[in-house]
């Protein structure tokens, strides 16, 4: 079958910690079984390359996609993320976190779902030293709390969401000049309706409260933004 094959980089190689970590990571996420999430076949070791094979998806990231259409359509961009509140449930339940949800590493299948991938990979990267400590993430999409260097659990997956959603429906992310990470810190984003009048209250709040600069003042688990998004369809 035809299969996506990963390497880890080169200088994560030096680390015996981290290539134990590697394995011990890629064990977990091969115990992820989801329609929505990219599927870990096998890890090993050839010719001094460890490597991850994984599930091969066609379709585009939802960067692409995103940039194709300027701003993705209301109903599809719904049923996007009613499967990737789906996903995240699942993978939380299993005490997975992503800790990199962003556009480019979603995929929509021609089947019209998505696909999930670099589960677990983000937390690795956490853990390579150069001498300083790395954040790992991206920073147009990082939490607060991520970007500060906190302990993160799954609510970092759904401030991502949020950003992410915000900009697939409104053509850009919501923070994208200055300091990034002080705006995600303290800068409240400006509401998704403002930028896309097409978006109903309902879905305005829904977004925002993914993007509360507070934990506890987002969705706490990813079940209550998949049934406010059900919701919408009535």
């Amino acid at each position: 079958r035809m299969v996506a094959y990963k390497v880890l980089p080169q200088e994560m190689k030096k680390h015996p910690d981290i290539v134990e970590n590697f394995f011990r990571e890629a064990k977990s996420l091969a115990q992820l079984n989801h329609p929505y999430i990219v599927s870990v076949f096998d890890t090993g070791e050839y010719t001094g390359n460890y490597f991850i094979v994984m599930e091969f998806v066609e379709g585009e990231d939802l960067k692409t996609l995103a940039k194709r259409s300027r701003r993705v359509p209301l109903r599809i961009g719904l049923e996007i993320f009613k499967q990737l509140a789906q996903a995240l449930d699942y993978a939380h339940s299993k005490k997975v976190i992503h800790r990199d949800i962003k556009p480019s590493n979603i995929m929509w299948t021609q089947n019209q779902i998505i696909k999930i991938m670099d589960f677990g990979l983000a937390k690795l990267l956490e853990e390579v030293k150069t001498g300083r400590t790395l954040v790992s993430g991206t920073p147009l999409y990082m939490s607060p709390e991520q970007t500060l260097g906190k302990p993160l659990d799954s609510r970092t997956d759904i401030y991502s969401a949020g950003i992410t959603m915000y900009e697939l429906f409104c053509g850009q992310a919501p923070f994208t000049e200055g300091d990034i990470g002080y705006h995600h810190i303290h800068t409240p984003p400006r509401p998704p309706k403002e930028a896309n009048p097409e978006i109903t209250d309902e879905l305005n709040r829904i977004i925002l409260k993914c993007l509360a600069k507070s934990p506890e003042q987002r969705y706490q688990n990813a079940r209550e933004l998949y049934l406010d998004l059900k919701a919408l369809e009535r």
